[in-house]
């Protein structure tokens, strides 16, 4: 079941914060991940596999996606596809604990099928790194 935190505040003079879409079967992987975004001023959704995440799209459209690469129902591979073949242009954010060749497969298949992978992050990773990956998708939509 998907789990929101809004890192934000938003009123009628101000715009709601960028929305982050976090998926990961490891949930306090995907907290930690969540707190480094909301400190940022993101507000954040955290799905626990790969089918929440879906049925995230069917409600509205993030600023990004931050994904494990390996999870029980649905690999990177298979989700980036997904995303591609529904047309989601949504920037992607990889995080994988294995071999960095996991990552690279996710993005060459993301590149073939429309999406775009701005980020790899092997786990375990530096705070400084997942927030400048941030930072890029905070300047895009500014």
């Amino acid at each position: 079941m998907p789990h929101s935190n809004t890192g934000a505040q938003s009123g009628p003079d101000i715009a709601p914060p960028l929305e982050v879409f976090i998926v990961d079967d490891d949930t306090d992987f995907a907290r930690y991940v969540s707190d480094v975004a909301k400190s940022l001023g993101f507000a954040t959704e955290i799905a626990n596999n790969a089918k929440a995440l879906m049925t995230l799209f069917d409600e509205r459209r993030p600023a990004a996606v931050i994904m494990d690469h390996v999870m029980p129902d649905m690999d990177g591979v298979e989700l980036i596809q997904w995303l591609g073949k529904h047309r989601f242009s949504v920037p992607v954010i990889v995080m994988s604990g294995y071999y960095s060749n996991y990552a690279d497969s996710v993005e060459t298949i993301g590149a073939g099928s429309g999406a775009v992978v701005i980020g790899k992050l092997a786990k375990p990773f530096e705070i400084a790194e997942l927030e400048a990956i941030l930072l890029q998708v905070q300047e895009a939509n500014q």
